[in-house]
């Protein structure tokens, strides 16, 4: 609560307990990916962000929910996924499985193809339709030939079912020791 303590928006209904919980992580190891949490969802992004790209549920603290989200990563097999609002399960829930191939094409290796998918599953959508569903799909590669600076070249479609979409593509920069 704040320094005034609690005030009536706060505890006016028992959901409000769960809504006390920040956050709880688990992480399988400190270099791994894999992980799961528990909290308001913050910055959750699929894909390279044509569907999903930082998506929160904080930005109205009073109205926050607690929701889910994980990864599991096995080497040339990644799978997330995320529901805002794991306790009474109405809200925004999506996922992406990505597989990493290996393969290259000229100079770009490791390709890599994910698909990803969201679903709203009770909220208003735009119209009032309460079915707003997207899918997007996105082939990444890596460029490593600029010395500690590594180039991901990407190209993505995404589409929300009966409402249109966007094919689009671009790079990502990466350096192990940005710092140096």
């Amino acid at each position: 609560s704040g320094d005034s303590g609690l005030y009536g928006p706060e505890d006016d209904e028992w959901y409000d307990l769960a809504r006390a919980v920040r956050y709880v992580r688990w992480n399988a190891s400190p270099r791994q990916r894999t992980y799961a949490r528990l909290g308001p969802t913050n910055r959750v992004s699929l894909g390279v962000g044509a569907l999903v790209n930082r998506y929160r549920t904080t930005t109205a603290w009073d109205e926050r929910s607690l929701g889910a989200e994980g990864a599991f990563d096995a080497g040339a097999i990644r799978a997330a996924g995320f529901i805002d609002d794991a306790i009474r399960a109405n809200g925004i829930v999506g996922g992406e499985v990505g597989l990493r191939t290996g393969l290259r094409i000229g100079p770009v290796s490791n390709l890599g193809l994910s698909l990803s998918g969201v679903h709203d599953l009770g909220r208003s959508g735009l119209d009032g339709d309460s079915s707003l569903t997207g899918f997007e799909v996105t082939l990444r590669g890596a460029y490593t030939g600029l010395g500690p600076v590594a180039v991901y070249p990407f190209a993505t479609h995404a589409r929300y079912l009966g409402r249109g979409g966007t094919v689009g593509g671009g790079l990502e920069l990466g350096a192990a020791n940005i710092g140096d």
